[in-house]
């Protein structure tokens, strides 16, 4: 089976969904079936690990601390 996961963030980012959404990529994986990831390109200090799955980022506007902001606000959401 080919799965699409689609989020605002994704791992390494440290954030409960990140943590989870790559949980389920990694379930997915394990059982054989071809995960791809779409997400935001992490922050340039963070290190990026392997991963099994396929992940295609794209770039964003982070704020000061790093957080991904909506290009719109109220209308982007995880």
């Amino acid at each position: 089976m080919r799965v699409a996961i689609v989020s605002r963030i994704y791992r390494p980012e440290p954030s409960a969904a990140s943590l989870f959404l790559g949980a389920v990529a990694d379930e997915l994986t394990g059982r054989g079936n071809r995960v791809v990831v779409l997400t935001a390109r992490p922050p340039k200090s963070t290190r990026t690990p392997r991963h099994v799955e396929t992940v295609r980022t794209f770039p964003v506007v982070r704020d000061r601390q790093g957080y991904v902001r909506g290009y719109i606000p109220y209308l982007s959401f995880d």
